[in-house]
């Protein structure tokens, strides 16, 4: 020991030391300009496809990660502020770096985690924690290092409790589609589901339903010969007897007891049925410059298509004016007219509402026409247009020239290429409603709806 009482250092650890001293900001500096180039090309991996699909040549699971959340947050934005953070305390607050840091580690322990029990292989991840990992090499403490894992131990619990509660596994969730869903990518150009079932989704649903109600008998039978089966009782097919003797000629009152018994265990508690019903069909509509009723940015958008002439669109009109009624704000109402061929005379009906609103009285005068008892004509028309103290000449050039007639035509196209087949019908937030539907079954559809959108 020397008189200045200090432990002595070999020359060469001390110049190795004031090196990594001069070079460790630089490290620093690089690693957080990384981690933001990382972040922000996770972030652009979902809106730029030739970048999706960069990262899935290295794993499929990059679209997995790139859906991660925190607080309805996507992880890269999460990235992003944390760089950002930390730049800003490396600048002014040095000392915290390193409580930060652990911070970091913490979340990225579990985004780790995540990866690994779920299979998934992303490249960004992959890159982040690698930035992490080098970033934790150069400010975990020497003396505070029990403080440095506590704080590290805390945001790992925290962030595991968290995000894979908010991002349950594939396995366990079931994907919802939504007509924005992506099915194909040509050079760049997204088909999403909503193109793909659009002009077909009558079709599709027609079929999918069909294929529903054979599952579902075929379910309601099994069931039958299950709990027949778990009270010793006999029998062949759902309802039908097993042999002669149980024959409901020989002896009716038998066979009934039997089946009434099995009918009597289906009702009880201990039966639960996991076939789902097929989803509505998306479809894909251009609003044009349909009537339109409610706010632009409304969470929710119904078009309907209706007939003035059709008995089933005249019962389900009250049915409708309550749904508006029943959601202030929340919902933009679009109506477009789908005349029959069958009912004479409804294309003029459609052209005369449509001159009305040019006079801001679309709504008022389409009540009139689906309140009508008996079919408008030319009088009756203009009975309509002067009791909402329409311009009568205006109103009558406009219906007499015809000139919504191409607009009517043009939403009988849209039905169309929508696969609308019937009237009414209500596309609610792109999926497909046909036929009228009572005010119970209606107000759910726009409730799921609405829900779907603030999940």
């Amino acid at each position: 020991m020397d008189a200045d009482n200090k432990i002595y250092q070999h020359p060469h650890h001390r110049e190795k030391g004031m090196t990594f001293d001069k070079l460790k900001p630089k490290f620093v500096w690089a690693m957080i300009f990384l981690g933001l180039v990382v972040s922000l090309l996770s972030f652009l991996e979902t809106h730029w496809p030739w970048l999706a699909d960069l990262c899935a040549l290295f794993g499929s699971g990059c679209q997995q990660a790139a859906d991660f959340t925190l607080f309805h947050i996507p992880m890269a934005i999460w990235g992003l502020a944390f760089y950002l953070l930390i730049a800003a305390v490396y600048r002014l607050l040095p000392s915290w770096m390193f409580r930060f840091v652990m911070i970091g580690a913490g979340v990225e322990i579990t985004l780790l985690w995540l990866m690994i029990t779920r299979e998934i292989t992303c490249l960004f991840c992959l890159a982040n924690a690698a930035v992490m990992a080098i970033l934790l090499l150069l400010f975990i403490p020497r003396r505070n290092i029990w403080q440095a894992i506590a704080i590290c131990l805390i945001s790992f619990i925290a962030s595991n409790f968290f995000i894979p509660r908010e991002n349950p596994p594939i396995s366990l969730a079931r994907p919802v589609m939504t007509g924005s869903s992506i099915v194909a990518r040509i050079n760049g150009q997204a088909i999403t589901l909503a193109d793909l079932e659009s002009g077909i989704a009558a079709q599709l649903y027609d079929m999918r339903s069909g294929i529903y109600r054979l599952k579902r008998d075929r379910l309601e039978l099994l069931i039958r010969h299950t709990l027949a089966e778990q009270q010793g009782i006999q029998i062949e097919d759902a309802g039908q007897p097993s042999s002669p003797g149980d024959d409901p000629k020989g002896d009716p009152l038998k066979w009934k007891s039997r089946r009434l018994l099995i009918d009597i265990l289906q009702s009880q508690p201990g039966i639960d049925k996991y076939l789902e019903r097929p989803s509505l069909p998306y479809t894909n509509i251009s609003i044009g410059n349909s009537p339109s009723k409610g706010p632009i940015d409304a969470p929710l958008t119904v078009i309907e298509f209706s007939d003035y002439l059709c008995p089933a669109c005249k019962k389900s009109h009250p049915i409708s004016n309550q749904i508006k009624k029943m959601y202030p704000g929340k919902i933009r109402w679009i109506f477009k007219d789908f005349p029959l061929k069958r009912h004479k005379g409804a294309e003029i009906l459609a052209e005369a509402a449509r001159c009305a609103a040019e006079q801001d009285k679309f709504w008022e005068f389409q009540d009139l026409l689906f309140g009508a008892q008996e079919h408008p004509d030319g009088a009756m028309l203009g009975q309509f247009a002067r009791s909402l103290d329409l311009d009568i000449d205006q109103f009558r050039q406009c219906v007499e020239t015809g000139k919504y007639a191409q607009d009517v035509i043009n939403d009988k196209r849209d039905a169309a290429n929508a696969g609308v087949s019937a009237t009414p019908s209500f596309i609610i937030n792109g999926q497909l409603n046909r036929g009228s539907m009572p005010l119970d079954l209606f107000k759910k559809r726009i409730d799921d709806a609405l829900d779907q959108n603030n999940p």
